[in-house]
Order: C-alpha cells, then sequence, then structure tokens
C-alpha cells in the first residue's frame, strides 16, 4: 500500500461488513527514512487528525485505535456506538442480498476524507481505493469503482443514456480516462497543473459518484426491467438502489457528525 504499508508506530483500523483491514500511518521524528526516501512528519499528523475527525462515518470504533504516548498519540477519550447495517436502505427493503453492494459508499466516503490532505501519501491511497476497492468483496474479489467504467461493457450499455455519453467524449471508458487523469500519474497530476486540491477533490468525487457508480447502477436498474417483466428474482433491481443509495445514507444510530452518505441518494438531500 505505497508508503501506508510502512510500520511506525500510529495505527488505525478500518471495519469492513466481513474482514479487519489495517491501514498504518506512521509518525516518528525527526526526520525518518523508508527505503531511502524521506517520510513528511506533517503530512502524516495531517491524515491522522483528518482520520480521527472521521471515526463514526469510517465505522471506527475510539478503542481500536492504537496509541504512541511519547509522539502525543493518545486513546481517544470517548466510545462512539458501534456501527451496525441498517436493514432497509432508507425505507427500501430488497428481497435478496445486496449488503455487499452496498457498501460501495463506503470506498467513496474514504476517498472524500483522505482527499482533503494535500499530500501525496492521501493521494496514492486514494488511488487505491479507486482502482482496488476496499469495502465492497465480491465472490472471488474486490468490487471497485474504476472497473464500473472499465469493464462494465454490456452492463453499462442497459443505461439507456449510456450511449449519449459515450458518443460526446468518443470513449466507453470516458469515466474512468477523467478520474484516472486526475490521480497520481495522471496527466492532469501535479501541482504544475494549476488545479487546487479542493478542486482535485470535488472533481474526483464527484466524478465517481456521478459517472462509475451512478452511470453502473443505471444499467443494474436496465437489468432489474427485464427481471421484471420475466417474474425474476429482482436482485438486480436490488443492487440498482444499493449503488444509489448506500449503505451510510444517514441517520443512522451511533453517527453524530451528520450525513455520511456520499453517493446520489444523499447527494439528493443535501440539495
Amino acid at each position: 500500500m505505497s508508503e501506508f504499508s510502512f510500520l511506525f508506530s500510529f495505527t488505525i483500523p478500518i471495519i469492513s461488513c466481513t474482514s479487519l483491514h489495517f491501514t498504518s500511518l506512521h509518525f516518528t521524528s525527526p526526520h525518518p527514512t523508508v527505503n531511502g526516501k524521506y517520510v513528511d512528519t506533517d503530512a502524516y499528523a495531517t491524515l491522522q487528525a483528518i482520520i480521527t475527525s472521521s471515526l463514526d462515518c469510517l465505522h471506527i470504533k475510539c478503542n481500536e485505535i492504537g496509541t504512541a504516548p511519547s509522539l502525543g498519540i493518545n486513546a481517544c477519550a470517548n466510545v462512539p456506538s458501534p456501527l451496525l447495517p441498517a436493514p432497509t436502505m432508507q425505507g427500501y427493503i430488497p428481497a435478496t442480498n445486496v449488503q455487499q453492494h452496498s457498501q460501495m459508499d463506503s470506498d467513496v466516503l474514504r476517498m472524500s476524507i483522505f482527499a482533503k490532505a494535500e499530500n501525496d501519501y492521501a493521494w496514492e491511497f486514494v488511488q487505491e481505493v479507486y482502482e482496488i476497492g476496499w469495502n465492497s468483496q465480491k465472490t472471488s474479489s474486490g468490487r471497485n469503482l474504476k472497473a464500473m467504467s472499465t469493464t462494465g461493457g454490456t452492463k453499462l450499455n442497459r443505461a439507456a443514456i449510456f450511449p449519449s455519453y459515450e458518443n460526446y467524449w468518443g470513449s466507453a471508458t470516458y469515466a474512468d480516462n477523467w478520474i484516472s487523469s486526475l490521480l497520481p500519474q495522471g496527466d492532469l497530476w501535479g501541482t504544475d497543473k494549476g488545479i487546487t486540491n479542493t478542486a482535485r477533490r470535488e472533481m474526483v468525487i464527484k466524478g465517481v459518484t456521478l459517472e462509475n457508480l451512478l452511470m453502473y447502477s443505471y444499467g443494474e436498474c436496465g437489468d432489474g426491467v427485464d427481471e421484471c417483466n420475466a417474474n425474476t428474482s429482482p436482485h438486480h433491481w436490488d443492487e440498482c438502489v444499493a449503488f444509489i443509495v448506500g449503505h451510510n445514507a444517514g441517520p443512522i444510530e451511533g453517527i453524530t457528525t451528520g450525513l455520511c452518505g456520499n453517493i446520489a441518494y444523499t447527494n439528493a438531500i443535501k440539495r
């Protein structure tokens, strides 16, 4: 996990529904190096502050966070209530199991939180979540936002408006082309491109929400209509709703920081 794999003194566990992942943030002094690279402790301190202010939305319990008293990193004072998956998606009761599908909004949320930090460490993690996935599991692999644009194929063509977007941009992978250009090693990456961190964050997060995820959900809706007409299991329709509403659409018991949802349903509420 690039710089995040280096083991220093401060570890934040990130919880998904099925497994416990660990993202290691490292704080040491005065001028640490790893594999010959200088580690910017100020950058890591920024990440620490961002993450610890977002524990509820990240589904992390305070007492699961490591400490390093010698570096001024102490235990949290208050332990929030454990967050459990809501039995419904804002009133919609799925007939099939789409719990993992609904976790995609946690990927968007995690990208959004790390993208607040103006340093390469954070953006490399944003890129990893986008390309590999973090919270939503399929049978044999993780579900990720990039694949929804690059390998959607037949699924995207089930969305009635997709051909218009494809024709306009001249590419079936237009969504990923745009997002990847804004991430590390992309054509628009770097401070010399005239894009502020805030602007980059907005373009990436709104892009994956409205271009990658929402368009893919429309494809699921198209398959859902076919299921309805054939009077078969409504699994694709449930998937469509899961990708639009998500797992974190508030209010959820235990969350004190407002709406944590970060995809189409919650964005519509905010506006």
